[in-house]
């Protein structure tokens, strides 16, 4: 009896094989070249280190910095006949850095390279600060205040190709949690996909999948948030950060929790708009509303 093709995991091995020999080719050029070779598929990269060289001089010369201690600089190098690297090294060593090179494979150095969308989100969020524009929290509205809605937005988000699309993705989450008057927000990572859900009234409810990768950024892109360390994910953390909406601030409390598939994350909404609600809201009984208020009026 034929067995039938497993297709996705084929591919999956697939791309294993060519990671392996991606970086058997690069283990083979540092020894041409006299360097130092460096797998940073799990190296967790210095943010102090990334900074010492802007993203467009980084990519010009296929480098960048991934550690550093004091004026000493490891740089992983992807290209070492690339004309910019030599300028590149030039401008480091008049800053005064003593430079460590590794030979690195592309995928390697695109880990880096991505990171920077990461460190200039930090930067724009000072202090734990993120602002959900009037702009994101309108096309939700126009496609009413729905999960439906929030999907459809989060579709478009993920399609985008540019450095932002983290960034997007985020923002687009938060709005569509004040949308629908979420209290908290889930992220729950599984065997192939995360998963988003949102308590809306009490009730949790599912909301969208991320792929691994991408929830991988977004993990990474919480953590800076909320002033957490990016390189534990065995233990438990806790942090917080504050984001604007509508000229009000709104805080947030988030949770790391260590699991079988990476790390979940509860983000409590601590939104002072959400706790006014009048007494007609509240469901009592026209009754007992009329004698409450009642003894509400009386002297």
């Amino acid at each position: 009896m034929d067995l039938p093709f497993d297709t996705k995991r084929a591919d999956a091995e697939l791309e294993r094989v060519h990671e392996r020999e991606e970086e058997d080719v690069a283990r083979i050029l540092s020894e041409k070249y006299g360097m130092s070779y460096a797998d940073l598929s799990l190296k967790e990269i210095d943010n102090d280190a990334l900074r010492t060289i802007p993203e467009a001089e980084a990519r010009a010369a296929d480098a960048a910095a991934f550690a550093k201690t004091a004026k000493e600089l490891s740089l992983a190098v992807h290209n070492p006949g690339n004309p910019a690297l030599a300028k590149l090294e030039s401008d480091l060593a008049a800053r005064g850095f003593v430079l460590q090179k590794f030979l690195v494979s592309k995928k390697s150095l695109e880990r880096i390279l991505d990171r920077y969308g990461d460190l200039s989100f930090s930067v724009q969020s000072k202090a734990g600060m993120v602002t959900v524009s009037p702009e994101t929290l309108a096309a939700l509205a126009a496609k009413g205040a729905t999960r439906s809605a929030l999907k459809d937005e989060l579709d478009d988000a993920v399609e985008l190709k540019s450095l932002e699309r983290v960034s997007r993705v985020f923002e687009t989450i938060l709005a569509g949690a004040f949308a629908l008057r979420a209290s908290d927000i889930h992220f729950e990572p599984g065997e192939t996909s995360a998963l988003l859900r949102l308590r809306i009234d009490g009730l949790l409810s599912d909301v969208y999948h991320f792929d691994p990768a991408l929830y991988h950024q977004l993990n990474s892109r919480i953590k800076l948030l909320s002033g957490v360390k990016l390189n534990i994910t065995n233990e438990a953390q806790d942090g917080r950060f504050s984001l604007t909406k509508d000229a009000s601030q709104i805080e947030m409390r988030v949770s790391f929790i260590p699991g079988n598939y990476g790390e979940s994350i509860v983000m409590r909404i601590l939104d002072p708009e959400a706790t006014k609600v009048s007494y007609k809201e509240l469901g009592i009984h026209p009754k007992l509303l009329a004698r409450l208020e009642t003894e509400i009026r009386r002297p």
